[in-house]
């Protein structure tokens, strides 16, 4: 499967930070600044609007993210998506990501600005 060119977008994955001792007031998501790399993806909604809602999520709480590039992406590691890349990742990596012979498949779960770390 070949990725459309206009689906295509640039966003920064970070790998998950070192576990620290926890502390009450600490964020629940850290992700490691220094190992930021960028990959092109194509992002597409799994969440729809009405099941969101009832839940109270934000209607773009999961996304399929569908990626052809060599970088190696795992469960945990967080996702700029509508975030700036030296900010706080948006979404991170919900499962193993799949893959196929043509491309990579990895679910996106957002997270809530206060458990960004």
């Amino acid at each position: 499967m070949r990725l459309l060119e206009q689906m295509i977008r640039s966003v920064t994955v970070k790998p998950a930070a070192a576990a620290a001792a926890y502390q009450q007031d600490d964020r629940l998501y850290r992700f490691d600044d220094s190992r930021a790399f960028e990959i092109r993806t194509a992002l597409q909604p799994l969440t729809e609007k009405p099941d969101a809602a009832v839940y109270g999520e934000t209607p773009t709480a999961r996304l399929l993210m569908l990626y052809d590039g060599g970088e190696t992406l795992d469960e945990g590691m967080g996702v700029c998506v509508e975030t700036d890349a030296s900010t706080a990742c948006d979404y991170r990596i919900s499962e193993m990501p799949r893959r196929y012979h043509s491309h990579k498949e990895c679910t996106l779960a957002f997270i809530p600005p206060k458990l960004r770390g």
